[in-house]
């Protein structure tokens, strides 16, 4: 398959994070490395999807506990949680060997390190939940293209806060920084790795406007 082959590319090349396409980011290849390293070649993609199958367990549980802060009935959150949990979608890309396995860890970190930091009574609390989202973020960054737009979103949350004077713009100003300023960067130098890796490769994921 498509990335199989694109692991198989970053076996021969490991410098090389983009075999094939620039939507791909390098994390799904990078456990199928690791799976070929742990199973000595015997079955890299079913332990890829072992590895995967733990990483969302571990994102099921920032939903979660995200949830504590506007659902106050221990029955609701955890409905609400039974719900996202068996959706078709969280189920496939669980178990899949493709790239949105990988995002569902960073996307629900992300969240969870946003919603503490904007919801943290210190200063430093909120800091320190602030650094948790931007590692979010930046992980997202190495696993799913559309990970590129979310500091855009994230920018729009906080200054929804700010505006409805739940926390100051000394402190809107400070969580931009650290959670959006940085895995910014990282994925506008990722686009240029990409852009980098692929010059003379045909590409896979095209539009006909």
């Amino acid at each position: 398959g498509l990335h199989e082959f694109g692991t198989n590319e970053m076996m021969k090349n490991p410098h090389k994070w983009f075999p094939q396409d620039f939507t791909n980011r390098p994390m799904i290849y990078w456990l199928g490395c690791a799976g070929h390293w742990l199973t000595h070649d015997k079955a890299p993609f079913e332990m890829a999807g072992v590895m995967s199958v733990l990483l969302n367990t571990l994102a099921m549980f920032f939903v979660y506990d995200s949830t504590r802060s506007f659902i106050r009935s221990p029955w609701l959150r955890l409905s609400a949680f039974a719900f996202v949990a068996f959706l078709p979608t969280t189920l496939v890309s669980t178990v899949v060997y493709a790239g949105d396995a990988t995002g569902g860890l960073p996307f629900a970190l992300t969240i969870w390190g946003l919603v503490r930091c904007l919801n943290a009574v210190s200063l430093r609390s909120s800091l320190g939940y602030a650094v948790v989202a931007c590692g979010g973020l930046c992980l997202g960054e190495y696993s799913r293209f559309p990970f590129i737009g979310l500091p855009v979103a994230g920018l729009i949350a906080i200054v929804l806060v700010w505006r409805w004077r739940r926390i100051s713009w000394q402190r809107a100003l400070a969580v931009s920084a650290i959670a959006l300023v940085v895995p910014t960067v990282i994925g506008l130098w990722i686009n240029r790795q990409a852009q980098l890796d692929l010059r003379g490769v045909e590409e896979h994921h095209t539009h006909d406007w």
